[in-house]
């Protein structure tokens, strides 16, 4: 019962969230990213793959929601993964875990940002991050340095819905959700240091192969097109009026993993 409890998980995760670009034969390619900035880089790696035609490579891409969740480490250590995009804090554990990975580093820096209903102006107090996520509390600090604030731990997927509700005054979430939400939202402030958000995790036995393979010529592109896409995102959501925060982080980026050859 439970083994088919934990698939039927697995497969609402995962059904509906996998693509994949031509050509339908030849190596295949599992990349596993969250919502956000990581499935912008993945579309833009996704085109950039099509259009310097890699050597008979097929990338299948899929959407985890939550890469600190138990179904999802289960599910990352159980299917063929090649690469993936997930927090720092669960690509330390998955690679802990499971020797057959390696933590390539970090692949985007200060990508959240704390925000806040638009029409809200009472102090805030109760401030909402994904579950197990240091560097999610390491920005709420950092923006509100010694300010007598609650930090409450929930599943990605509720941040705005929390806020919306007014369950917390304020959340932090990947900038790119944030310009997609419909609630009127501003921005009370982001990393001054440029605090990792996202890692990227290989298969060891696939490392050297992709790099012979062109991936990571594809990546680097991907990489320049979605930081200009972020800095043409600096005027979606207004500033803060009672900080005079400007929307865009300077700081925010992808980088190229320093272990990739």
């Amino acid at each position: 019962m439970k083994k088919g409890i934990c698939g039927i998980i697995l497969i609402i995760m995962l059904v509906g969230c996998q693509s994949d670009s031509s050509p339908t034969q030849g190596t295949r390619i599992q990349f596993w990213a969250g919502r956000g900035l990581p499935a912008l880089f993945v579309e833009n790696l996704t085109r950039h793959m099509t259009d310097i035609r890699l050597q008979d490579m097929e990338l299948l891409t899929y959407t985890v929601g939550d890469c600190c969740a138990v179904v999802s480490q289960w599910a990352l250590t159980s299917r063929e993964m090649d690469m993936a995009m997930m927090c720092p804090d669960a690509a330390t554990r998955l690679v802990a875990s499971n020797d057959a990975y390696l933590l390539a580093g970090t692949i985007l820096v200060a990508g959240d940002v704390l925000i806040r209903k638009g029409q809200h102006v009472s102090p805030l107090q109760r401030i909402g991050i994904s579950h197990q996520r240091q560097s999610q509390r390491t920005l709420v600090r950092e923006v509100l340095k010694e300010s007598e604030v609650e930090i409450v731990e929930m599943l990605p997927n509720a941040l705005l819905y929390a806020l919306e509700r007014d369950a917390v005054d304020a959340v932090v979430v990947d900038i790119f959700l944030a310009t997609q939400s419909p609630l009127q939202l501003a921005v009370v402030g982001y990393a001054h240091t440029p605090i990792p958000t996202q890692s990227l995790v290989v298969r060891r036995e696939s490392i050297k192969d992709l790099g012979d393979k062109g991936m990571y010529v594809a990546l680097q592109k991907a990489i320049d097109d979605t930081n200009l896409r972020i800095q043409q995102l600096s005027q979606v959501l207004p500033s803060d009026p009672e900080k005079e925060v400007s929307w865009i982080n300077s700081l925010t980026k992808f980088v190229l993993p320093h272990a990739l050859p």
